[in-house]
């Protein structure tokens, strides 16, 4: 039997190119599928190794857990029913909806103030040595009369124990919390009381303002979201704030710069920093493991704000969003990487000396960086970026807190020494503050700078330069503000013309 010709050269190339255009792409196909699967696999494994991890910690993972650490408190310990009943005289209709446990809240109620009040008015805003002016007297005392009955009954509500808010976690970050600026706003008048009663020569009564301030930044200690742990923080810097104006027209003796310093011992927030993150990593897989339907139940527009017919809802596009991005397996790399700069953000949490080593600003900027690479995190870029400034502003508390001890304790000696002149007072603060706690952000001591009418103790604050105690500006506006320090002052009040 005769074997069949061998193909011409030319029709061995042409099969050959008809295996590869044949065989290539489903070869390449098959391959990227196998990686794809490899893929997915592997982000699955990371994400149940880190909850694993977590929950070995304690950590809370579910809004369940989440409102475990935040227990419900009789009424009668309870401080927020004493306070709501208060901020009910301002605003009952929005008060009673949240006390009822509505989805929506009523617009609230604007209030409008003189341009001249203290802290709150347009033009209110005031150094710390600066007089009241007459219009600014005026404006602060109509406006505290407007407040008598409130903060005629904030002494009752101090006597509760505890503070506990009716916050329904289980709408994730659709969670209804007007306390939080409600507890913001009772800071501003107590503030404001503060500063009449200094001007007014009440000492006393400026101290016991200052002092309900910081209580209400404590009833905060156990708030299991970041914005609540953001809003003791400022309640905590409000107190630090008056208390440099009672230095500077209070007049203190040592018995008073003890009770001060007593004050300031109780700012410590550095705890929340952890409780914060944990919150927002709850908040975080709550939206991502909550199908979309649940997701979004809580956000669905009344009627009149329903869209046009044939006009895609907002609804319906973050409801197709999250299921392509699930049905892709870019929800799980996306978790992936979130779960795991929570992680570590945890980590750097519980070390004193995290401003020291800019942790939090290399784990943001690695986050970043991987959020960009292929495939790119969409939630991620959408979710985290707000995070970043938040371990600088407990950081900068901290910073500030830390030089008003110093300076309580500098000017007690002062009191006690009345002939440090000024070179003796400078050898002072260098020994005290070499034996004080040191500036969060570099480690080193805190610095001192004398001033015509006092001095000041600074931290170098995150950018870690010497700008000889310049005070952060009062409209501060990021990347574009000029630099600043973390100071703290005692200096004599200025003369008004």
């Amino acid at each position: 039997m005769t074997r069949p010709p061998p193909p011409l050269p030319h029709e061995r190339r042409r099969r050959i190119v008809f295996r590869i255009l044949i065989f290539g792409p489903l070869v390449l196909f098959l391959g990227l599928l196998v990686w794809h699967l490899l893929w997915r696999r592997d982000n699955a494994q990371a994400l149940a190794r880190l909850d694993a991890e977590a929950r070995a910690r304690g950590e809370p993972l579910t809004v369940e857990d989440l409102m475990a650490t935040y227990p419900p408190v009789p009424d009668e310990r309870n401080a927020y029913v004493a306070l709501e009943a208060i901020w009910s005289l301002e605003d009952p209709p929005l008060w009673s909806a949240f006390r009822q446990g509505a989805r929506t809240l009523p617009r609230a109620r604007k209030e409008s103030y003189d341009p001249a009040l203290p802290v709150l008015g347009s033009a209110g805003a005031m150094s710390h040595t600066n007089e009241l002016s007459p219009k600014a007297r005026d404006a602060a005392a109509r406006f505290l009369e407007t407040k008598a009955a409130a903060l005629a009954a904030l002494p009752a509500a101090l006597q509760r124990p505890e503070f506990r808010a009716p916050i329904r976690m289980q709408d994730g970050w659709n969670a209804l919390l007007p306390h939080l600026e409600a507890l913001r706003k009772t800071g501003a008048w107590l503030r404001i009381e503060a500063i009449v009663a200094l001007d007014r020569g009440d000492l006393g009564r400026a101290l016991s303002a200052t002092e309900t301030i910081a209580q209400l930044g404590h009833w905060l200690e156990r708030d299991p979201l970041i914005l609540g742990q953001l809003v003791r923080v400022s309640l905590y810097d409000m107190v630090l704030t008056s208390t440099e104006r009672v230095l500077a027209f209070g007049h203190p003796d040592d018995t008073q710069l003890q009770r001060l310093a007593a004050l300031l011992e109780t700012l410590k927030a550095h705890d929340g920093l952890k409780r914060a993150f944990l919150g927002e990593r709850v908040m975080v897989y709550h939206l991502f493991q909550a199908s979309p339907e649940s997701a979004l139940s809580a956000a669905e527009p009344p009627a009149s704000e329903a869209s046009n017919p044939g006009e895609l809802s907002d609804e319906e596009s973050v409801r197709m969003t999250l299921r392509l991005l699930g049905s892709v397996g870019l929800r799980d790399a996306d978790l992936r990487l979130i779960a795991e700069a929570f992680a570590e953000c945890l980590v750097c949490a519980e070390q004193s000396d995290f401003a020291v080593r800019d942790d939090f600003q290399r784990i943001f900027e690695r986050l970043e960086k991987k959020a960009r690479e292929f495939p790119p995190k969409f939630m991620t870029r959408m979710l985290m970026p707000g995070l970043a400034n938040a371990s600088d502003k407990f950081a900068r508390l901290e910073a500030r807190r830390r030089a008003a001890l110093a300076a309580v304790a500098l000017q007690s000696r002062r009191i006690r020494q009345p002939a440090l002149d000024g070179d003796s007072l400078t050898r002072l603060a260098a020994e005290m503050l070499a034996a004080a706690p040191p500036d969060p952000y570099t480690g080193q001591p805190l610095r001192f700078a004398a001033r015509p009418t006092g001095f000041l103790i600074y931290a170098l604050g995150s950018d870690r330069q010497d700008d000889a105690g310049t005070p952060r500006p009062s409209k501060y506006s990021g990347t574009n503000s000029p630099p600043f320090d973390v100071a703290f002052h005692v200096e004599a009040q200025a003369t008004t013309p």
